[in-house]
């Protein structure tokens, strides 16, 4: 009887070195051809959720997702002489975000709340892309207002 090694713990080094590995990599490519408009939300979406999470389906699910949101800002930005009706196709396009959203974990729960180890798993995941891909911190901030690592306005 073969033994199926166990996936490593959210505090392992090993899971640093995997999530590390798999950060490093460039994003994906959508499975299915996305227009412009939905293409801005493939990296906000794939980025959600370690890249060793995803499963080829969920690819083309978060496709879905993508258009989606395009379609919602696109419905968003339309102006309609019917209103209500319009309030009726974006009310369907959120709930159907909010549905794939929650087949796909990536919502607020699923990213950092009931599963303590997926949470904490995470985190880490972020900590460590953070470490990888820096943002430059070009929001200019006033000293002694407690954004310096040496001030002590709160010692």
């Amino acid at each position: 009887m073969t033994k199926t090694p166990r996936k490593p713990k959210a505090t392992s080094l090993e899971f640093d070195k995997a999530t590390a590995a798999a950060l490093a990599k460039p994003l994906p490519e959508p499975p299915i051809e996305l227009d412009e408009a939905a293409r801005r939300y493939w990296p906000m979406i794939i980025k959600a959720k370690r890249p060793d999470a995803w499963t080829p389906l969920d690819y083309v699910t978060a496709a879905h997702l993508a258009a989606d949101f395009a379609a919602l800002e696109a419905a968003r930005a339309k102006p309609n002489s019917d209103d209500a009706r319009q309030q009726r196709v974006m009310s369907d396009i959120t709930s159907r975000i909010q549905r794939t959203c929650r087949a796909l974990q990536i919502h607020a729960a699923a990213t950092s709340g009931i599963n303590r180890d997926q949470a904490a798993k995470n985190t880490q995941a972020r900590n460590l892309a953070a470490a990888l891909y820096p943002d430059d911190d070009l929001i200019a901030r006033p000293k002694g207002a407690g954004y310096d690592d040496d001030d002590d306005l709160f010692a």
